[in-house]
């Protein structure tokens, strides 16, 4: 699988609390997952072969299966804080967050070209 998907980690800070009358939007919508959701569906308009999965032609070669199955999203909390997590190199206290698809055949049609794990620190 290694040779398919590339795996990234994003961290965003919760910014500073939001003053009184700021035309801001609020520090609760900071981890709205509808507002994220939303978005993608949006962003998946225009990058519509990303919502289909992986399947191989003929020759084995990976490609798309534009089947509009949909971007899977999920959506997980952890008592960790980020300071826990160090340098952000990549070592073992950053592998729980990144999503693992753990499939031991060949095939790869359970296999989204986007899986989207959204993770609330503490």
């Amino acid at each position: 699988l290694f040779n398919i998907h590339v795996q990234t980690v994003y961290f965003y800070k919760r910014p500073a609390l939001i003053t009184e009358g700021s035309s801001s939007s609020s520090d609760d919508d900071f981890f709205n997952s509808s507002v994220l959701k939303d978005g993608l569906s949006k962003a998946l308009v225009t990058y519509y072969p990303i919502a289909g999965r992986l399947k191989r032609n003929e020759s084995g070669r990976s490609e798309i299966d534009c089947t509009g199955e949909g971007v899977t999203f999920i959506e997980a909390e952890t008592d960790s804080c980020i300071e826990d997590l160090g340098d952000f190199t990549q070592n073992e206290q950053l592998m729980p967050l990144v999503p693992n698809l753990v499939n031991d055949d060949d095939d790869i049609s359970m296999y989204p070209p986007l899986l989207v794990q959204v993770c609330k620190l503490k």
